[in-house]
């Protein structure tokens, strides 16, 4: 029957997904040898420890947007054409949201 063939693909693709390795066994070189074990709260206190720096970096983020703003793009709009501005305030956007994420 037509169900069984799209069930037996859904039972090979669980099976593999099962069987994935880690990362550190695909990537020996890049990420090392697990040697050690950081305990079992290592996840939770590196989550919070970047968070926790992120959120404390935002403000600083902000001020240099604001600076950039005022300081570079301003006058700047004066002197090349509006279009150029456009381009460059877009790519000062996008950049800003590859820094947040």
């Amino acid at each position: 029957t037509p169900g069984q063939g799209s069930n037996a693909a859904r039972d090979s693709l669980v099976r593999q997904t099962r069987n994935m390795m880690t990362a550190s066994s695909l990537f020996p070189g890049l990420l090392g040898p697990a040697t050690h074990s950081f305990g079992e709260k290592s996840w939770p206190n590196l989550c919070a420890g970047v968070q926790g720096s992120i959120i404390l970096l935002e403000p600083v983020l902000i001020a240099a947007r604001m600076m950039l703003a005022e300081r570079v793009l301003l006058p700047l709009t004066f002197v090349i054409p509006l279009w150029q501005t456009f381009l460059l305030l877009w790519a000062v956007i996008i950049c800003e949201k590859i820094l947040r994420v």
